[in-house]
């Protein structure tokens, strides 16, 4: 009979090298709001999901009290788009605290 350490080791669903899995984005969630990929992070609310994983965010200021709107906008670890796609609209990504609990 195995013991429970000798069971972890030879478990086949354990691959340390795997992807994280994130979660969908949706409305109401946190995200990073980015002008590009180098630019710093600023938070994002989710408003809108678009196509092909693009969303619709209200970007905030720490100036200012309101949000800005950005419509269509990207991954960052989207492998399809261009740094000229993101001119107008930006990049989000996933905050710390998502990558983080799904490491």
């Amino acid at each position: 009979m195995a013991t429970a350490t000798e069971a972890t080791i030879k478990s086949p669903d354990v691959r340390p090298t795997q992807k994280p899995v994130y979660p969908k984005p949706h409305v109401g969630m946190w995200v990073l709001w980015r002008a590009d990929r180098s630019s710093s992070a600023t938070p994002a609310l989710v408003m809108a999901i678009g196509r092909k994983g693009r969303l619709g965010l209200h970007v905030t200021h720490e100036e200012a009290s309101n949000f800005d709107r950005r419509d269509g906008v990207p991954f960052i670890e989207d492998k399809n788009i261009r740094d000229d796609d993101m001119f107008e609209s930006g990049c989000w990504d996933y905050t710390d605290d998502i990558r983080k609990l799904f490491a």
